[in-house]
């Protein structure tokens, strides 16, 4: 039985992310207190996101949040501009492939217009 259900929900903080970056499966994301999107990740834990983290996943998935689903994320300490003044926070770097028109453009194999001999 995963007994995870009955240890209750642990907002992470940047406290949790001042020992090293780690990674982190999305697992659900919904809208928590404060009209904020909430992440929730596979080992329970959640996270709040802010503007910052936001746009980043935004960028890498889509703005769509249920293409966030599965994606895997790493997590790190960092500081954040709020209100004029630095604050610590947790941050997200997106691990998993962008998707659409995100990604980045493929790199393609020889047989292109580049591989043309040079007369010399």
């Amino acid at each position: 039985m995963d007994m995870r259900k009955f240890a209750g929900s642990t907002f992470l903080k940047p406290v949790d992310a001042q020992s090293g970056p780690f990674t982190e499966k999305i697992d659900a994301v919904e809208i928590g207190q404060f009209d904020k999107p909430v992440i929730t990740f596979d080992d329970g834990r959640k996270l709040s996101l802010n503007a910052t983290n936001t746009r980043v996943l935004c960028r890498a998935y889509g703005s769509e949040s249920t293409d966030w689903i599965g994606k895997e994320v790493e997590l790190f300490f960092g500081q954040v501009e709020y209100q004029g003044r630095l604050q610590d926070s947790v941050l997200v770097r997106p691990i998993s492939p962008v998707i659409g028109k995100n990604a980045p453009p493929k790199l393609r194999k020889s047989g292109g217009d580049m591989d043309d001999s040079i007369p010399f």
